[in-house]
Parts: C-alpha cells; sequence; structure tokens
C-alpha cells in the first residue's frame, strides 16, 4: 500500500528535530526544495495539495511560535501595486558592478602571470651570465 502525501510529509516530519528544521531554513521559511527531497512529497503537492499545503504552514507556524523561523513581516500592499519605475542610474551602477568585477579577476590574473614570467626571466639571466663567463655570447 502506498502512503499518501500528507502521510510521507507528517512522517518526515515526525523524524525531524529543530535543528534538522534549522538547517534548511531559506527566506524565512522551509526550503521547499529540500522538503521534497528528503520527505519524498511531490513538489506540486507542496503547491497544489490543500491538505500539504496546510499542514506545511501549520508546521511552520509552529516552528516561528519556538522561534526557529523568523516573524513574518506585514507588507503594504501599496508599493507592490505600483508598477516599478525604470532606474536608468541603478541599472548603470549594476553594470559598472559586474565590469568592476571581471577587471579585478583579470587583474589578479594579469598579475599572477607577470610573478611567473619574472621568475622565469631571472632563471634565464642567470643562464645568460653563467653562459657569458664561460665565453660562450648568447644571441640578443
Amino acid at each position: 500500500m502506498t502512503m499518501s502525501n500528507l502521510d510521507k510529509l507528517n512522517a518526515w516530519i515526525a523524524t525531524q528535530s529543530d535543528e534538522d528544521f534549522k538547517q534548511i531554513v531559506n527566506r524565512g521559511k522551509l526550503h521547499r526544495g529540500q522538503i521534497v527531497k528528503e520527505s519524498g512529497v511531490g513538489r506540486t503537492s507542496l503547491k497544489e495539495n490543500v491538505d500539504v499545503k496546510n499542514a506545511l504552514v501549520t508546521l511552520e507556524e509552529r516552528l516561528r511560535q519556538k522561534g526557529i523561523l523568523p516573524a513574518l513581516i506585514e507588507r503594504s500592499g501599496s508599493s507592490e501595486d505600483q508598477p516599478k519605475l525604470y532606474d536608468a542610474a541603478q541599472r548603470k551602477k549594476t553594470k559598472e558592478t559586474g565590469r568592476l568585477a571581471l577587471l579585478e579577476a583579470e587583474n589578479i590574473e594579469l598579475k599572477a602571470e607577470n610573478k611567473a614570467l619574472k621568475l622565469k626571466l631571472e632563471r634565464f639571466a642567470e643562464v645568460s651570465e653563467a653562459l657569458s663567463d664561460m665565453g660562450f655570447m648568447p644571441y640578443e
């Protein structure tokens, strides 16, 4: 006999400790992907099955009361109802931040390459000096 998704979720919840729940907190809620992996409940059931959704909401409320999950914050609907304005300055700043990160990475890479080449040059300068002392003149 197969277990229902609600039974799977309840069985999984029963095997978890408060510390286990703390490990899968993501953005103030339990990480749904982790629940799917560990409990065997399908992702669709977490979103669409009313009984499973209610059991998960009840669990999260209980964890909030224990202080494992942070309290929910009320959001004012006025800012979310308004369309977001295009902010050219913010877009430019984001673009520059990305470019800066690329340039810093390239700079680090070039410094490492420069150091390696300087070490090789030192080694070849010593070889050139030794050949010169022996009477052989290397091509320059």
